[in-house]
């Protein structure tokens, strides 16, 4: 604190703190605080505010504040208030705003060279302790990176019943070529085999097919995920896509199901299935790999 001509101050004085919701006007939101016969020396004092008049971060801390300071009778230009008095408001229902629409910003951003960024306990008592609209998370609080699974093609078989007249070829690379006999369809099944580690839930997100055509005669006319729930033998479609797939060179597509699906000890995905529309017995499909793609959960 200086005087009028800017000398530090010195010896004791009556200090007054209040708070306001403006930097002129506005609201008095905490305050008066008086702090009577302050030593100061060259400038410098210290005080501790809400040591008489509390400070509640619950309902104080949700705005920007503006500090206004009497001295001896004068009152000075009110000061805003930076970060550190704002950390108080994270205690229980606090709320941290301040990212805009844009999906490159952050409502709150936590980095940390070293050791771990954030922490969060529910106690055991089935209450999420990290939790999203867009995402679902475990009653554990967070979620794991994406994993990718690849299906062995080479296993893939003709589905019983298929109208086709069909020799599936297994190449060089593992990769598997389809060819008719007869025009027609023909469909096959690539079985699928989920590992489920310990302490980790999965979800279907994604599936990819990698393939290429050598005929415009010949194309792959429809694409499902299928699972069962064991519990009660019902079985399941995880996903489908019936848009045509023709590319001629090297190429893939992308489907995804309409929810998350959820694999469990007793749901799991249990084949993909392919129909093959071929026009012409000169025409083949190569399936290359098909690629899964789960999220986990904790």
């Amino acid at each position: 604190m200086t005087d009028a001509s800017g000398v530090p101050l010195a010896g004791e004085h009556d200090l007054k703190f209040r708070l306001f919701s403006a930097s002129a006007g506005g609201t008095k939101r905490w305050g008066d605080e008086v702090h009577n016969n302050v030593p100061v020396s060259k400038g410098l004092f210290q005080v501790v505010l809400g040591s008489t008049v509390a400070l509640d971060p619950a309902t104080l801390f949700d705005e920007q504040l503006y500090l206004e300071v009497e001295v001896d009778g004068n009152v000075l230009p009110r000061q805003m208030l930076h970060a550190a008095p704002y950390a108080m408001a994270l205690t229980a229902g606090a709320q941290v705003r301040g990212a805009t629409s844009s999906a490159t910003q952050y409502g709150l951003t936590v980095m940390n060279s070293t050791g771990k960024g954030i922490y969060a306990d529910a106690n055991g008592d089935n209450i999420d302790a990290i939790y999203s609209t867009d995402r679902i998370y475990s009653d554990e609080g967070y979620s794991g990176p994406d994993t990718y699974v690849w299906l062995p093609v080479q296993n893939m078989v003709l589905k019983s019943g298929s109208v086709g007249d069909a020799d599936i070829l297994v190449n060089t690379f593992s990769d598997v070529s389809i060819t008719a006999n007869v025009a027609g369809t023909v469909d096959v099944i690539v079985p699928v085999q989920l590992e489920r580690p310990y302490g980790r839930n999965y979800q279907v997100e994604e599936m990819v097919i990698y393939y290429r055509t050598n005929s415009p005669h010949s194309m792959i006319s429809d694409t499902w995920l299928l699972g069962r729930d064991f519990s009660t033998g019902t079985a399941l479609s995880v996903l489908y896509d019936g848009a045509n797939q023709t590319a001629t060179a090297y190429s893939s597509y992308t489907v995804t199901p309409a929810s998350p699906f959820l694999l469990s000890t007793t749901q799991m995905a249990t084949n993909v299935q392919l129909r093959f529309d071929m026009d012409d017995v000169s025409g083949s499909v190569t399936i290359y790999g098909i690629r899964l793609r789960l999220g986990s959960r904790y």
